[in-house]
């Protein structure tokens, strides 16, 4: 009988460490991933760029808001792949969080020399500052246009999204990946 006592003790202990680990855990916790279509050159038409048209979906699966969110979408070949979408090179001091348009600005004032150098994208929200939880963010309709690289046979694209509260960020759920 003692045995099984200290038995069910250690359970309880254990499973108390459980429940304030998980509760810890998911406290702040994200999920991104991209949603896109890929249209392939007409090539009777002398076309050689694959555009990829998407949207970078980011959901806060935590039970706190997670605040000032930032994105990365980065490219294994930059010389290869260009970005475009809702996107201001100019850093617009006032955030309008009532707003409904949506609104993406480089976060580095390097920004070029980021994408140039590391194929990064550096991107803040200045249309919301903050996710609640259970609530989603994304950016929305971006293009991708992409060519055949010089020195490689396929092109990843990988998303990272990081926040005030998860400072080493969290890496997309899939990648976009092109084979030439």
């Amino acid at each position: 009988m003692k045995q099984i006592i200290k038995y069910m003790s250690g359970w309880k202990d254990v499973l108390s460490m459980g429940n304030k680990k998980n509760y810890t855990h998911t406290q702040f916790k994200c999920e991104s991933y991209f949603d896109f279509s890929i249209i392939l050159p007409d090539h009777s038409e002398n076309e050689h760029e694959v555009l990829i048209i998407g949207n970078y979906i980011i959901r806060n699966m935590g039970t706190n808001a997670l605040t000032q969110p930032i994105i990365c979408i980065r490219s294994s070949s930059p010389e290869a792949v260009r970005l475009s979408g809702k996107i201001s090179t100019i850093p617009q001091e006032v955030t309008d969080e009532t707003s409904t348009l949506e609104k993406w600005t480089y976060v580095n004032e390097d920004w070029k020399e980021k994408i140039e150098q590391h194929g990064e994208h550096w991107l803040m929200a200045k249309h919301r500052k903050t996710i609640a939880a259970n609530e989603q963010l994304s950016f929305t309709k971006f293009e991708l246009t992409v060519s055949k690289p010089q020195k490689q046979t396929s092109i990843i694209i990988e998303g990272f999204v990081y926040f005030q509260e998860i400072k080493k960020g969290s890496s997309s759920l899939n990648n976009i990946i092109l084979n030439f």
